[in-house]
């Protein structure tokens, strides 16, 4: 028996992979803020293009400004507009959206 396989076995966990906890390192790492450089020195990885090919779509501030480019897209939506002017109890405002 492996140490991987003893160390899975005294953690409980069934069909796991020793990158199943490097996956959780980075991704916890990348959604606590610590910057990518800085995760791909940790991971031991050559270049920080292979951390960023694995790692990019959980690198926080990168996700935060894909949501601020959605929410202002939305904002003038005609059809989001629309919807959302006559329910501003749902909203929380009152008065007009935009």
């Amino acid at each position: 028996m492996s140490a991987h396989d003893r160390a899975r076995g005294l953690a409980g966990i069934k069909d796991g992979h020793p990158h199943r906890f490097r996956d959780t390192f980075a991704v916890e790492l990348l959604l606590s803020g610590v910057p990518l450089e800085r995760v791909s020195v940790l991971l031991g990885h050559s270049s920080i293009k292979v951390t960023e090919r694995h790692y990019a779509p959980w690198i926080r501030a990168r996700q935060e400004q894909l949501e601020s480019d959605l929410e202002r897209s939305w904002a003038r939506d005609p059809i989001v507009l629309a919807a959302t002017k006559g329910t501003p109890e749902v909203h929380g405002q009152k008065g007009v959206v935009n």
